[in-house]
């Protein structure tokens, strides 16, 4: 087995063919990696590196038992463009620095994306995380259970999913708008049936409030629909209150196998309860708020987006002389 020296390019050819690095310090490597050695001083090795990421060595394997593989045979017939070694040299340090840039741009971009994530659950807690604390003037404590009604979904077995009917709403659907959807056509009690507007929290395993927004449906066990007393709270106050409510749920449950909630214990969680007009007001900015992040994480997920496409736009400059 030949010891393979520090600084060496190493060349995965089985699996994850095409991943490339540097070897750190003097090693071996298994029958997966090929250490790539140029026969003269005419190859920069960086030069090649770029290069072999450019042209993609993976369109030329095969597909094995376990996955894709590219034969030592295979690897020797790659062709790489080869200008003179000054130009290798002056292509592989400009790439190496417009590459360090838009790594730092992405590292950038997705710090953006999570301090917007955060951003949410920062405004719930300056509104509702008031234990411990003197409530304003005006307010009051309330459990869940005083001010709505919680309607648990119905427990749809598969033998009554159908191809067309109403959708039934599953956790898996409130977490991913883009997830199917099984159907159910016949009678239901209308406790079952949603619309859109109504406030719904899933209450096993996904632990959150939504309002749903996505047509006439009916529900699905481990999620209550949410019958607000209008005289008490306003619904959208609730929503932002219940998103407080799950989120510390959460935090009570962090590391259970499954996360969930029994419903005598759920209505008994209090919220700070301010007057109505005051609810209407503090629901009126939570939404313009929570809007503004939508905006900020859309914003910065087509900047992650445009990023990531960088870098093969620079192989291919770097490789056409435009670079």
């Amino acid at each position: 087995m030949r010891l393979i020296p520090k600084g060496t390019l190493l060349f995965s050819f089985k699996l994850t063919i095409g991943k490339m690095a540097f070897a750190g310090t003097d090693l071996y490597t298994n029958e997966a990696i090929a250490a790539l050695f140029p026969k003269d001083s005419s190859l920069d090795t960086k030069f090649l590196q770029f290069s072999l990421k450019f042209i993609d060595p993976s369109s030329g394997s095969s597909h094995a038992v376990k996955g894709k593989t590219l034969n030592r045979n295979g690897l020797r017939e790659i062709r790489i463009p080869l200008p003179p070694l000054p130009e290798q040299k002056r292509i592989a340090a400009t790439l190496t620095e417009k590459l360090a840039a838009v790594e730092q741009a992405r590292k950038a971009s997705e710090a953006r994306l999570e301090a917007a994530r955060a951003l949410p659950a920062a405004y719930l807690r300056e509104v509702f995380e008031a234990k411990g604390k003197t409530l304003p003037q005006g307010w009051r404590w309330a459990t869940l259970g005083e001010v709505a009604t919680y309607i648990n979904g119905k427990a749809f077995k598969p033998s009554d999913w159908v191809n067309n009917g109403l959708r039934i709403i599953r956790i898996e659907n409130l977490n991913n708008p883009s997830a199917d959807y099984n159907h159910f056509y016949g009678e239901v009690e209308e406790k079952y049936l949603v619309c859109n507007g109504n406030l719904l929290v899933s209450w096993s395993a996904s632990l959150d409030a939504f309002i749903w927004h996505r047509g006439d449906a009916v529900l699905n066990q481990h999620i209550f629909k949410v019958i607000e007393n209008p005289e008490i709270v306003n619904k959208t106050y609730l929503y932002f209150a219940l998103k407080e409510v799950m989120q510390e749920i959460r935090n009570q449950t962090h590391g259970a196998t499954m996360k969930h909630i029994n419903k005598p214990d759920f209505e008994s969680f209090e919220i700070p309860l301010p007057p109505l007009p005051e609810q209407k007001e503090i629901a009126a900015d939570l939404t313009g708020k929570f809007a503004n992040v939508e905006q900020i994480k859309d914003t910065a997920t087509e900047q992650s987006s445009a990023i990531k496409s960088l870098p093969a736009s620079l192989l291919r400059q770097a490789f056409s002389g435009a670079l």
